[in-house]
C-alpha cells in the first residue's frame, strides 16, 4: 500500500452551494488523516480570494483551480503517493484526472468509475443552471469549454468507451443524449436495485480495465440517499445506501490498477452530526484498506 496523499478541492465556483469549497477544511479539522488505518497526509491547500457573479468569468477561476489540482495530483503520483481528493464541487474532476492521465502518459487509456446521482455530462451551451460541476465529464470527454479542456494538456482526456457512470437518476436529455451518442455506458439507479451494486461494479471494473492503463473512481456524495449523506448540496432522493456502498466497495481493494480516489460536492453546512464526514472517512478506509 502507498502512502496516500490527501489533497484539497477548496473550491465551490462551479456549483450552486458554494459552501462545499470548506468540505477538505472541515474533514481537516475531524481528523480524517488521523483516524485512517494507514498513512496519510495533507497536500499545502489552494484557497483564491477572486469573487465573480457572472458564469462567464467563472471559468478563468476554476481553470485556476482545477490546473493548480492537476498539478498536486501529478506530483503525488510522481512522488510513489496514492492521490486522494477532496472537494469541493464536482468540477474537481478536470484537474484530478488532468493530473492522472498526465502522470501515467495514459494517452486517453485511462479507465474512470462515475459514481454520481446526475451524468455531470453537459456543455455550457446546453447547461440548464450554467454551473460547472455539471460538465466535467463532458470536458474530460474533450467536449466543453476549450479553457477546461486544455487542463492537464490540450484534448481528450479519457475516452468514452473507457468510462462508466453509476448510480445516475437525475438528469437532462441533452446531456444523456451526448453520452449515448459517444457511447458512455451508464448504470442507472433501476438496474442497480434489480442486479445489485456489487454486480454492477464487477460489470464496469470489466469495462474500465480494458485496454487501459488502470482506472480512477471518482464519487459524487449525492449519489448516496440523503438521509445517508445529508451533507451535500443536491439532494436527490432513492439513493445508494452505506451498507450497499461499503460492502460493494470491498471490490477495490487490493486491486493495484486502481490509480486515484476522488469524493465530491461535500458541503458541511448541510451535514448532521458529521454523518458524511464519517461516511467519507469509510469509503476511504474501505476502499484502501489492504
Amino acid at each position: 500500500m502507498q502512502d496516500v496523499k490527501l489533497i484539497s478541492y477548496l473550491c465551490g465556483w462551479g456549483a450552486g452551494d458554494k459552501h462545499c469549497k470548506y468540505g477538505p477544511l472541515v474533514l481537516q479539522k475531524f481528523g480524517l488523516d488521523k483516524k485512517l488505518p494507514f498513512e496519510a497526509s495533507w497536500a499545502e491547500p489552494y484557497f483564491s480570494k477572486k469573487k465573480v457573479n457572472n458564469n462567464k468569468k467563472r471559468i478563468p477561476i476554476i481553470v485556476d483551480y482545477t490546473d493548480r489540482l492537476c498539478n498536486q495530483v501529478l506530483d503525488a503520483i510522481n512522488d510513489k503517493k496514492f492521490p486522494v481528493v477532496l472537494g469541493g464541487d464536482h468540477s474537481m474532476a478536470i484537474g484530478t484526472w488532468g493530473g492522472v492521465t498526465k502522470a501515467l502518459d495514459a494517452k486517453q487509456e485511462l479507465g474512470l468509475i462515475w459514481i454520481d446521482a446526475h451524468m455531470d455530462a453537459h456543455i455550457p451551451k446546453t447547461s440548464h443552471s450554467g454551473n460547472f460541476h455539471g460538465m466535467p465529464l463532458a470536458t474530460l470527454l474533450g467536449k466543453g469549454s476549450k479553457e477546461l479542456c486544455a487542463v492537464g494538456g490540450i484534448g481528450t482526456k479519457i475516452r468514452p468507451e473507457h468510462v462508466c457512470l453509476i448510480g445516475v437518476r437525475s438528469y437532462e436529455e441533452e446531456e444523456a443524449r451526448l453520452l449515448e451518442e459517444l457511447g458512455v455506458r451508464t448504470f442507472f439507479m433501476d438496474e442497480i436495485r434489480e442486479r445489485g451494486l456489487k454486480t454492477v461494479l464487477k460489470q464496469a471494473l470489466a469495462v474500465v480495465k480494458k485496454d487501459t492503463v488502470g482506472y480512477g473512481v471518482t464519487i459524487d456524495l449525492d449519489v448516496f440517499d440523503p438521509s445517508v449523506a445529508p451533507g451535500t448540496g443536491i439532494h436527490e432522493k432513492d439513493g445508494l445506501l452505506k451498507s450497499e456502498a461499503l460492502d460493494s466497495f470491498s471490490i477495490f481493494i487490493n486491486d493495484k490498477d486502481l490509480k486515484a480516489l476522488e469524493i465530491a460536492e461535500f458541503s458541511p453546512n448541510m451535514d448532521k452530526k458529521n454523518k458524511t464526514s464519517q461516511l467519507i472517512l469509510d469509503i476511504i478506509d474501505t476502499i484502501l484498506t489492504r
